[in-house]
């Protein structure tokens, strides 16, 4: 019993559905007037689902068909209605970003054809240095004249309509409005060279019609700050250069010197323990080497030798003075202790043979610490060499008995 009763529910719920479903089957018979007896049109072609029933001589027939109900045939007035809806439409169709036409600042949306009303439009602008047929406006002309007037020709189906409307262009620009106007005009100018083909050359405009002057020259993948900074990094490396230069050049003279100065000073020695006075061993030393020297047989030491003596005789000056200025310049430590015992020497007459054969045999014994030393030098210099030359020799063994392997 407590069975039949849960099952009640569902059974009232499935008699109300068959009865629903016999009623809806019922009713248009019944009504009569219920049949469909039109289909409304659209303004496109479309095709609607529909159940007919036949009946003749007692009988009935019926089949699903799908009837295609084609747009209303256009009339002339209805053309005329929808021209005029779309020109009511186009004060705020063109706006775009912009508040009205009396404010623009923005380019406007000068659309070509309305999807609403189907209406074709072609425009035109009596100031198209201000806003051009494609809606682009440059606020730089509007300095001049901020009005344009714009025109519009519609086409529907054969027949034409106009409308116009007078905007006015908001100036003054600032900053990068002034520049975003600039490229907007430059990108248009581009584009209309771009397209152009006639002429044997491409002549740039130097004025465009929204009154931007252009300047023209081959672009350059680097800018003027490129090319200061090379030429000042030129001028650094060549400056660099000829000091790195005239440094090896002095330190090459500077290291002749200190070659020569240990046989220049054994000559005076030599000379002072024969009899010699220092003067006349200067000029024996300074005439042999007169005789000796040619143009590929100067010595730095001897050449600075003859200008002192040289100058110290055709002005008359000081020759200890001149001894020590020669010292000094060339900051060889060797040269300038003699110098200075030379300089004494003519100058109190201090003794000199004893003290130069003492200091002669010490240059000896340091030129012969620096011979030793630039030995070691050129041993370590030539291990890196020696080395590569060692791996190319074993590269050369192995590797033909490594390709017979396959390896």
């Amino acid at each position: 019993m407590k069975g039949k009763k849960e099952a009640l529910p569902y059974l009232i719920l499935i008699l109300g559905l068959c009865a629903l479903a016999l009623g809806s089957a019922l009713w248009p018979r019944a009504g009569g007037e219920s049949f469909l007896t039109s289909l409304e049109r659209h303004e496109a072609e479309r095709g609607v689902r529909l159940r007919v029933t036949g009946e003749y001589a007692g009988v009935e027939a019926s089949r699903d068909v799908v009837v295609y109900v084609k747009p209303k045939e256009t009339t002339r007035e209805d053309i005329r209605q929808r021209l005029l809806a779309c020109k009511e439409r186009l004060p705020e169709l063109i706006l775009g970003e912009n508040e009205s036409l009396r404010q623009v600042k923005e380019p406007l949306y000068l659309i070509e054809q309305d999807g609403k009303t189907g209406v074709v439009l072609r425009w035109e602008s009596d100031h198209p240095g201000l806003v051009d047929e494609k809606g682009r406006v440059n606020r730089l002309a509007a300095e001049s004249n901020p009005y344009a007037t714009l025109r519009a020709e519609l086409f529907l189906e054969g027949q034409t309509d106009q409308w116009s409307c007078r905007v006015r262009v908001i100036q003054p620009l600032q900053g990068k409005q002034i520049e975003k106007a600039i490229q907007e005009a430059i990108e248009k100018e581009r584009g209309r060279l771009s397209e152009n083909t006639s002429g044997q050359a491409l002549s740039l405009t130097k004025r465009t019609e929204e009154g931007v002057g252009l300047k023209w020259e081959s672009a350059s993948p680097f800018g003027i700050g490129f090319y200061i900074f090379s030429a000042a990094g030129g001028c650094l490396i060549i400056y660099d250069y000829r000091r790195r230069k005239k440094h090896r050049l002095q330190e090459a003279q500077r290291f002749q010197v200190e070659m020569d100065f240990p046989d220049f000073l054994d000559k005076i020695v030599i000379m002072l323990y024969a009899g010699l006075v220092l003067t006349d061993a200067f000029d024996r030393i300074a005439r042999d080497y007169r005789q000796y020297r040619g143009k590929e047989n100067r010595r730095i030491l001897y050449e600075e030798w003859l200008r002192v003596l040289e100058h110290a005789g055709n002005s008359n000056g000081s020759l200890a003075e001149g001894l020590l200025t020669l010292g000094k310049r060339w900051e060889v430590k060797a040269l300038t202790r003699f110098t200075i015992l030379a300089a004494d020497h003519l100058q109190r007459g201090n003794p000199l043979a004893e003290r130069l054969l003492e200091e002669s045999r010490n240059l000896r014994n340091q030129q012969k610490s620096r011979a030793e030393e630039l030995g070691r030098l050129a041993d370590t210099k030539l291990t890196f060499p020696l080395l590569l030359i060692l791996m190319a020799l074993v590269v050369m063994t192995v590797a033909p008995t490594m390709l017979e392997m396959g390896i």
